[in-house]
Order: C-alpha cells, then structure tokens, then sequence
C-alpha cells in the first residue's frame, strides 16, 4: 500500500517527480585490512631511507596506529617496525651482494645513520656481519653445496628466534638434522624452516629470492621432517628471509650460524 507521500507523487508529471535515490552499497568502498598493510609496506619499500613512525605510517595506511600494529602482527607475525628493518636489511644485503658499495655507504642509503647500529642489527638477523657475508660470496663453493641439497634439490635451515621475537633475535640458523636435542626440548625458542632452490651460481645462491618457508612456530612442534611441498613461497606479506640458508648449509663444523649465544 502506498504512503500518502508516494501517492502524491504518484499523481505528478514524470518530470516533476522526486529522483529515485540511488542505492548506497556498490558505491561504498571499504578496504580490506590486507590492503592497509600492503599499502604501508608499499610505503616503506619505496621510502627505505627516509625516517618513518608508526604515526606516519598508520596515516598512510589510514587506520590508527593500534590497529596498524594489531593487522600486522595477525598478517606478517611482527610488528611495522620490526617489518621495516627487516625490508632495510634485506636491501642492504642485495647491495652487499650485487655491487661493490662500502659497507658505510649501504648502511646510509639503507636508512641507518650509525653504522654500529647497522652491523650489529645486520648480524643479529642475517647470522653474519656485512663483511663477512662478502667473505662468504667470495669463498662459497657452490660444488661443496650439491651433495648437501636434498632430492628436490633445495637448501634447507631453520632459523630459530627467541619466543617472542620472532624475526628479531636470532639465535642461530642450521640445518634440521644438525640442531641441538636439548635446544629442541627447551621451549624457549620458536623457529621457521626455510629452503632455497639450489643455484651454481653462489651470489643467486645467497640472494635466495624464490626462498619457502614454514609457519613461524615452538621449536618443539615444528615439523622437521615433512616434504618440501608442505612448505610455502614467501610472499609480500611475509618479513624478508634475512638468514643466510647457503651459508649456514655450508659451514663444517654443523653448529650452524650462532648469531646470539643461546643461554
């Protein structure tokens, strides 16, 4: 039944008739919380070496900072910040590797302004200091590694990081079947397994950009011994694979590479 408003209107010449409003749904866009994050990290990477805060990022996300901080723990496992330092160092390794910059010049262009800060951050999450990962791309023999990658013809490690930071301390990166029982047993660690496709060519090797991994996990319940096909390609989302696989793969003595000693 017709209100008396629609009746009246009703009775009005078609051109003299109220518009129809149009309907509100299509026209709304909300973005996906996906979307604020990948818009940050858009931001950061394009911006590597431009002071950032929280603030500054959240604006660009265009969400509070609790909730940038609360999206990405959820979508990347660590905070902005911490994603932030990790894309820094990840460039500044592809530099390391791929040009003949000194060390200082890549830690400035970077967005360090302390190159102590720089080398102990680098070694904290790589396993090796800038120079001493050029010292590995100089004496790397791909050959050595072959036989050490397995049938699928991969690398694999796993990175182990205090609980709770996942990331952000590192305590060392080997080998599955080199890793300490009782480092296992503890439960003060969580780990992520990652494996690298197998290169000759040892700066490809250590650059590892089609690089898989595991969920970040407790050390105890992280499967070892699962196929490569259970592991997955890391994606955009994901914090940069800054522990050198290769390097750990290679060393001798299986102790892996201890970035901080693991009381």
């Amino acid at each position: 039944m017709l209100s008396l408003t629609d009746q009246q209107d009703a009775r009005l010449p078609r051109a003299e008739r109220l518009p129809e409003p149009e309907p509100l749904g299509p026209s709304i866009q909300v973005p996906r919380t996906e979307d604020l994050v990948r818009a940050a990290i858009a931001h950061m990477r394009a911006n590597l070496s431009d002071r950032h805060t929280l603030g500054t990022l959240a604006e660009i996300a265009g969400c509070s900072p609790f909730t940038l901080i609360r999206l990405f723990r959820r979508l990347t496992g660590i905070t902005p910040m911490r994603f932030l330092t990790s894309l820094r160092l990840a460039e500044a390794k592809r530099l390391l590797l791929t040009t003949e910059e000194g060390v200082i010049h890549v830690c400035y262009e970077v967005g360090y302004e302390s190159l102590g800060s720089f080398n102990n951050r680098f070694r904290a999450l790589t396993g090796l200091t800038p120079s001493d990962l050029r010292q590995r791309l100089r004496g790397l023999d791909p050959d050595a590694l072959r036989d050490r990658a397995s049938e699928t013809g991969v690398l694999e490690a796993v990175a182990i990081y205090r609980t709770g930071a996942p990331f952000a301390e590192l305590v060392a990166c080997a080998p599955a079947e080199r890793l300490c029982e009782s480092l296992v047993r503890s439960g003060r660690y969580e780990a992520v397994r990652f494996a690298v496709p197998f290169d000759p060519d040892p700066r490809r090797l250590l650059l590892q950009s089609r690089a898989l991994r595991s969920p970040c996990l407790p050390l105890a319940r992280l499967p070892l011994g699962t196929p490569i096909a259970t592991l997955r390609p890391v994606d955009e989302l994901d914090p940069p694979v800054l522990p050198v696989i290769a390097a750990a793969a290679s060393l001798p003595d299986g102790r892996g590479l201890p970035a901080r000693r693991a009381a």
